[in-house]
């Protein structure tokens, strides 16, 4: 499990990167990666409460692949959200 705390981070910051086509170190590739990072091994208990998207992966990609594509979704979903956050104030 050591590994995994050190390897997926770095993963997902280059990943991140390479999204939004900046530096791996820049404010919004950390931010991106990190989000993901908490939701990935964050586990919440009780009922309603937020679990761990681990729970999603089915091991029919590599892990790797798969937290690219989940980057890369929640990226699309943040957009989504501001294009609507902002048409809502066009009405």
């Amino acid at each position: 499990m050591g590994a995994f705390f050190h390897q997926v981070p770095h993963l997902l910051h280059a990943a991140a990167a390479a999204i939004l086509r900046c530096n791996a170190r820049s404010a919004e590739a950390c931010d991106l990666a990190d989000s993901l990072f908490f939701r990935v091994v964050w586990i919440g208990g009780g009922k309603g409460a937020e679990r761990s998207l681990f729970r999603y992966f089915h091991g029919r990609s590599s892990l790797k692949t798969w937290l690219r594509a989940v980057l890369a979704q929640r990226h699309i979903d943040s957009i989504r959200a501001g294009r609507r956050y902002r048409g809502a104030w066009r009405r």
